[in-house]
């Protein structure tokens, strides 16, 4: 190599190296395994889905004792291993109860009282989180009235069946059953097991919960008979038990 070639060589290198740049024939140094930004930790919070966590459970709560309890349960939405909470509250009422959900626990019971306020409440979100995270919440209504029962006698002579109904409902805050008076109830017919039910003649309840009416038949087989009580903004509807006659 002649003196001109080495003075070129030598500059070329000097540069190199005053700029950090590897030579051209050098291996680049491989740099130390580091996690990519987007990737989570392994103690990353659970992923939450895009629907919102919510409670699972009776829609609607018949009231028949001083005390019930009823068992709710965290949603699909809800993360597992995060704490919620609800607080079911009625408009000009305020709260009636609350469920509490803690890290590994994805049920929780509501005590029913009584002296509960009869109809529309909401489950009202009050909280929820997951490692520190906010979860989304949704709340749902809930619907509280009183419990009702009916009772139905059959008793035929010929082709005129006397039908008797009683019906009482549950008095709240006084853990007892008393008549339902004045209730309209629905006297109903049907000539088989799978057959349609039939409305006959309807009558009205009197202070003792009781109402009585007759009904003519064309036939001399015996039916099924029972009797419906309609419900109002306070307690609930119901039927009685089957009777043949």
């Amino acid at each position: 190599m002649s003196m001109r070639q080495r003075g070129v060589v030598a500059a070329a290198l000097s540069l190199a190296l005053s700029t950090g740049a590897a030579p051209a024939h050098a291996s680049p140094a491989t740099p130390a395994a580091q996690a990519s930004p987007s990737t989570p930790a392994a103690h990353a919070s659970p992923a939450v889905s895009t629907g919102a966590c919510t409670v699972v459970g009776p829609g609607t709560v018949s009231v028949g004792a001083p005390r019930q309890r009823v068992t709710y349960r965290l949603g699909a939405h809800c993360p597992t291993g995060g704490s919620a909470s609800w607080a079911l509250v009625r408009a000009g009422t305020g709260r009636l109860g609350t469920l509490v959900f803690t890290p590994g626990r994805r049920a929780a019971v509501l005590t029913v009282r009584d002296t509960m306020p009869p109809g529309v409440a909401t489950w009202r979100p009050a909280g929820a989180t997951v490692e520190g995270e906010p979860v989304r919440q949704a709340g749902r209504p809930v619907v509280l009235k009183a419990r009702s029962r009916a009772a139905v006698s059959v008793q035929r002579t010929g082709d005129v069946v006397a039908l008797r109904a009683t019906v009482a409902h549950y008095r709240l805050g006084r853990n007892r059953y008393v008549p339902w008076r004045n209730a309209a109830v629905h006297f109903q017919r049907r000539t088989c097991p799978t057959c349609e039910w039939r409305q006959t003649p309807q009558g009205r309840t009197d202070a003792g919960g009781r109402a009585s009416v007759g009904v003519r038949v064309n036939s001399a087989a015996a039916a099924d008979w029972r009797v419906v009580v309609g419900g109002t903004s306070t307690i609930w509807p119901s039927s009685s038990s089957v009777r043949r006659g």
